[in-house]
């Protein structure tokens, strides 16, 4: 699904995220990198809205699913890229320097992150990169989006799809009730309280049943939210602000699912836009377009560029 105005909210996304990854410590910048990283959260609101969407489209037009064709295309464009950016990695780390990716890692110990990480477990176990999780998240959202779409799609002969209702629900609350339980009985750390899949699955679920309301309930869905344009938008500003206020900050179990929710009422108003973008948004719109390249290897574009000013001084 291409919509230049959700490219908008793509490019959003990887500028925050870049931001959040800046070694900048003044001003503005330090706004923008205590804020972007919930560029990531939009990226997954997404993930689920546009992946699903393609799913929808295709039963709709044939009345049955291509799952194998699905997961190709998925592979098609994504691991092309992801497996180059980590060859390229460890045969620069293994053969080239000591101390680029973990200073003084052995041998050994490289071999089993990027393993980890080319079985897309990185967000789980150590890892060559630190921003890969997130694709680690996708991926495992693609094999459970295909698997329980052939269900519904086998068992559920009238609008299959209309069991995600209770289906998203039941899993917006059963992921918060593990980040509850999570948070409440172990120490913290990225890899157990926020890289994990079954932390995050809450946002790309939400995506979906946003993505559902679109595809089989377009009128109904739109002409909802432009009545109530102005009370959502309001809305999406605090729950997407709210969480930066709270004692543990955006980290708190309910501030995920609050920028969940805030970026999946940003999106559906989003939808209701006709008109084309102004030329900023454009160019935003164009960034949009390359967000997963631009994603994937800004991390080691900014260690190059340090590396070489370190050079020069």
């Amino acid at each position: 699904m291409r919509l230049e105005r959700i490219d908008v909210l793509r490019g959003i996304a990887i500028l925050l995220v870049v931001g959040h990854h800046m070694p900048i410590n003044s001003g503005a910048f330090m706004l923008w990198r205590h804020v972007g990283w919930i560029g990531v959260d939009l990226f997954f609101v997404l993930s689920g809205f546009l992946v699903s969407g393609l799913l929808f489209a295709e039963y709709q037009r044939h009345g049955t699913l291509s799952i194998a064709r699905f997961l190709a295309r998925r592979g098609l464009k994504i691991y092309p890229s992801f497996y180059t950016l980590l060859s390229l990695t460890v045969a620069y780390y293994a053969f080239v320097t000591s101390g680029w990716v973990a200073p003084r890692t052995p041998l050994p110990d490289l071999a089993a992150r990027a393993t980890a990480e080319a079985v897309y477990l990185g967000n789980y176990l150590p890892s060559v990169w630190g921003h890969t999780w997130s694709l680690a998240v996708e991926e495992h959202f693609y094999f459970m989006l295909a698997g329980g779409f052939v269900l519904l799609v086998r068992y559920r002969r009238a609008n299959p799809f209309a069991a995600l209702v209770p289906i998203v629900a039941l899993t917006v609350l059963g992921v918060t009730a593990l980040r509850v339980f999570t948070w409440a009985n172990y120490p913290y750390t990225f890899k157990t309280h926020l890289s994990v899949t079954h932390l995050r699955f809450d946002a790309l679920a939400i995506g979906v049943l946003l993505s559902y309301a679109y595809h089989y309930h377009r009128e109904a869905l739109l002409a909802s939210v432009l009545r109530w344009r102005y009370a959502l938008a309001v809305a999406a500003a605090l729950l997407i602000a709210t969480p930066f206020a709270w004692a543990d900050g955006a980290l708190a179990p309910f501030g995920l699912l609050s920028f969940s929710l805030g970026f999946a009422v940003v999106l559906a108003l989003t939808l209701t836009r006709t008109q084309r973008p102004p030329l900023a948004g454009r160019v935003i719109a164009t960034v949009g377009v390359y967000s997963y390249s631009i994603y994937l290897w800004h991390p080691a574009v900014e260690r190059m560029v340090a590396r070489l000013s370190l050079s020069a001084l």
